[in-house]
């Protein structure tokens, strides 16, 4: 899949920062230290407009991997019954 310009890198540290805030304690691991500034050890804090930039970061991904689906295979085919519930009605109503 190709991704969205600038798309990845941030996937990648919204995807560190979950695991280190899940697996770590909340605290910086060596990981993501590896793509950030932030040292090992220290707390992870994430204010409102950070969260929200990743949650937009999330919902254009999974928009332009619905779009690359559509693009693949023909509108007859339908990969609705992969996805929970609530996931496809989410995307239905964005349509």
């Amino acid at each position: 899949m190709s991704w969205p310009r600038g798309t990845r890198d941030l996937t990648v540290e919204a995807s560190r920062i979950r695991n280190c805030l899940m697996h770590n304690g909340g605290f910086v691991d060596r990981r993501l230290t590896d793509i950030s500034n932030r040292r090992i050890g220290e707390a992870i804090r994430l204010d409102a407009a950070r969260v929200h930039e990743f949650g937009l970061m999330a919902r254009n991904v999974a928009r332009h991997v619905w779009s690359e689906k559509e693009a693949r295979h023909s509108s007859n085919s339908s990969l609705f019954h992969l996805l929970p519930t609530d996931a496809v009605l989410a995307l239905r109503e964005t349509e």
